[in-house]
């Protein structure tokens, strides 16, 4: 994919940082491996060039300010779940954020956020809120060039693991890995077993033998403001839990108390609110008074009180179909071999019932 644009790409000579110059492609992960383990990690498409960027809400996208301007004016993305942008998922961007002290010449700040018109359905990456340190090692996740002679090999998401060599008040500096079109993605830290995201890829120099990211810790205040501003909690599946839905929340812990017992929970004995006795392990607990089938009442798809549209033949605890010709709001309430089709139960043409000729 050509793209036409801005991996920032600072030149870095005698210790000391020039302008950086503009490459003139957008850019992946040299030397690194395809990758299948980031859904989160998303591929940005501009008008007039591409960059990456990390899932941080179920509606916000974080990434490099550099790809979200065009001269002064702000520019949103086309936003590409997937390892490329065939085989992806895509979400309009609606709004985009730069950091309001960014910096152009020497790219301070580096960082901004896209929010998404509609919901993600991964669950996002936390941010890594910790100051980073020298000699630790990093995920560096993008969808920029793969090798920096050739123009056309960017647009696959790749990774590649790297130690941290050095670390400024404004960014974290690795070895040779990240190249135009990786702006946005993510350097990612492990912590107990969980990745969060505590980079922002933003430059190199222009053989792309050493990366910069922009800390994120450093502007924890900002992201918290833009978060509570572009995407608060809601009732709604959005992978943060919060008091007060009427229906509960299915984002909440099964344990929690909110007045409402979850079928969505895998053990409805974890949950407060569900009765005792319809979890696995005790006596069969039958009736509509358990979320969820008791799995100790054996076939689910039995008369046990729950009606189970997903049976192979229709669950004996569902309602009878309605007869052809009745009122009917979806096909699984009229009788088989036929479908709702305008509010009514109607048969369908097959090779039992041929439909005649008029």
């Amino acid at each position: 994919m050509r793209a036409a644009l801005v991996l920032s790409l600072a030149l870095v000579t005698s210790g000391c940082q020039t302008a950086p110059p503009v490459d003139g492609e957008a850019g992946a992960i040299l030397g690194g491996r395809h990758d299948l383990d980031h859904p989160q990690v998303t591929l940005l498409i501009f008008s007039t060039h591409l960059c990456s960027g990390t899932l941080i809400s179920s509606k916000v996208v974080l990434t490099a300010a550099h790809c979200v301007l065009s001269g002064s004016a702000t520019v949103v993305p086309r936003v590409f779940f997937g390892r490329n942008q065939q085989d992806a998922e895509v979400i309009d961007g609606v709004e985009a954020y730069p950091h309001p002290d960014y910096d152009a010449r020497t790219f301070r700040n580096d960082i901004a956020v896209v929010v998404l018109r509609d919901r993600a359905r991964f669950e996002p990456v936390p941010l890594h809120l910790d100051e980073p340190v020298e000699d630790t090692e990093v995920t560096l996740v993008g969808f920029g060039l793969q090798e920096t002679e050739d123009r056309n090999s960017s647009g696959e998401r790749m990774r590649a693991t790297k130690l941290i060599t050095n670390v400024t008040d404004q960014v974290i500096v690795t070895g040779r890995a990240i190249c135009s079109g990786d702006s946005g993605g993510p350097a990612l830290f492990t912590v107990d077993g969980e990745e969060q995201v505590g980079g922002v890829i933003s430059y190199g120099d222009l053989e792309c033998n050493f990366g910069a990211s922009q800390r994120v810790d450093i502007h924890a205040d900002w992201l918290a403001e833009r978060l509570a501003a572009t995407d608060p909690p809601s009732c709604e599946r959005d992978f943060r839990c919060i008091d007060g839905c009427p229906q509960g929340d299915a984002d909440c812990p099964c344990s929690a108390t909110d007045g409402v017992c979850l079928a969505a929970c895998d053990d409805p004995e974890s949950d407060a609110d569900c009765p005792r006795g319809c979890g696995g392990g005790d006596v069969c607990t039958s009736g509509p008074q358990c979320p969820s089938p008791d799995p100790d009442c054996g076939d689910p798809c039995g008369a046990e009180g729950h009606c189970l549209e997903s049976c192979p033949s229709r669950d004996p605890d569902c309602p009878a179909p309605t007869s052809l010709g009745g009122t009917c709001a979806r096909t699984f309430e009229c009788p088989l071999g036929s479908a709702c089709l305008v509010g009514v139960c109607t048969g369908l043409c097959g090779p039992t019932a041929p439909c005649g000729h008029s």
